[in-house]
């Protein structure tokens, strides 16, 4: 089952689909225009969160053409261990 942000602000994901080296900080400067805070980046990447100002993914996606704009998406993985129901009952992947 899919979760976009629990409750919290949702986080964004962006990142870098030009060639070459992507421009950090052109993005972080318009990341920091939207009152959005890096929490971590790699060289193509940056993890963004709302720093209490109302942003817009929609106006970031529009500042930064080069740039995709997602948002971070938390999934729960089943059990994969089997369960023994019971006695005659057989074996499930299910929680009883």
């Amino acid at each position: 089952m899919a979760s976009h942000s629990d409750g919290k602000p949702p986080r964004l994901i962006v990142r870098y689909r030009g060639k070459g080296v992507a421009p950090l900080q052109e993005a972080q400067a318009e990341i920091a225009k939207r009152g959005l805070q890096v929490v971590d980046r790699s060289s193509r990447m940056l993890l963004l969160e709302e720093s209490g100002k109302i942003s817009s993914a929609e106006s970031l996606k529009s500042a930064l053409p080069e740039w995709s704009v997602s948002e971070e998406i938390h999934y729960t993985l089943p059990d994969p261990t089997p369960r023994v129901k019971g006695p005659g009952k057989g074996i499930s992947r299910d929680n009883p």
